[in-house]
């Protein structure tokens, strides 16, 4: 009875295993599902989704040119030129060699491109939403301010009660920028780009773009410290730009018997992140602040 379990067993996995390596990926470009009319999108086995070339004349309005003896793309773009041959694990970003992490193959007559290096080589944003097989792709997105920060020291903005400084942020390379809403966007680092912050009583929303499905840390600031560190809350949102909700009031720190937040003491949240291995802060001035006239 047991050999007889075990083999039904067998039996059901291998008809599982097809079904889960031919399960599709839908792709959305500003919000527009894209129809793929013959080969479809697929996951490679270095986990990495691959599209049909004709998808980058189509959806991200490039201009292909295939060369069949080498095997190689060349794709023009209003931000440059790229050029990818089938097989190799580099590629070329306006004459810039480039290491990819995947290649490109050629399946059903079709070549196919790695879907998130032609993407972020175009400027666009990439999410993959793992567990709905959808990749998000945001191409129509508004101008964007680089961060332009001044000299940081940890005791500028210490800790409440002296906690050690935040990573690297002790270092001569660490940098802060001083910042208001409308300052918005900014890109605090490769990583990050903070689009934009509402307040009300109950939350923080920030709205954040991150290359690494992570939102920066956020911390408020009162008294002129650091204080009241807040987790984030949030939806797997169809978008490449997340708006993050942080809680204003803390249940741990109301288990604790710590006074609740008064937005109206709250000089400003910060952000922080790491840029090439060097500490960055972007401080947002809270707009609900009322310490100072």
């Amino acid at each position: 009875m047991r050999h007889k379990k075990m083999f039904y067993l067998i039996i059901l996995l291998g008809l599982m295993i097809p079904t889960l390596a031919l399960a599709s990926v839908s792709v959305y470009v500003d919000q527009e599902k894209i129809t793929f009319p013959d080969q479809q999108p697929l996951i490679n086995a270095d986990n990495r989704t691959l599209v049909p070339l004709r998808f980058v004349t189509k959806a991200l309005k490039g201009k292909v040119v295939w060369l069949a003896p080498t095997q190689t793309v060349e794709i023009e773009h209003s931000v440059g030129t790229i050029s990818l041959t089938v097989g190799k694990n580099f590629a070329y970003k306006n004459g810039e060699k480039i290491p990819l992490d995947t290649t490109a193959i050629i399946k059903g007559d079709r070549t196919m491109v790695p879907l998130r290096f032609i993407s972020e080589c175009f400027g666009a944003h990439v999410y993959w939403n793992s567990s709905k097989r959808k990749v998000f792709i945001t191409t129509q997105l508004p101008p964007v301010n680089e961060f332009k920060g001044i000299p940081f020291k940890p005791e500028d903005l210490p800790f409440k009660g002296g906690s050690r400084p935040l990573e690297r942020s002790d270092r001569s390379s660490a940098r802060v920028q001083y910042v208001q809403v409308n300052d918005l966007p900014i890109r605090l680092s490769s990583d990050y780009i903070i689009y934009g912050l509402t307040v009300d009583n109950e939350y923080i929303e920030i709205k954040q773009y991150s290359s690494i499905n992570i939102p920066a840390p956020m911390y408020m600031i009162e008294n002129g410290q650091l204080s009241r560190g807040r987790r984030y809350t949030s939806d797997l949102q169809e978008s490449t730009i997340f708006t993050y909700k942080y809680p204003v009031q803390s249940r741990l720190e109301q288990a604790l018997g710590e006074r609740p937040v008064n937005l109206a003491d709250i000089e400003g949240f910060t952000f922080h992140a790491l840029c090439e291995g060097n500490f960055r802060m972007l401080v947002i001035a809270n707009p609900l602040y009322q310490g100072e006239n």
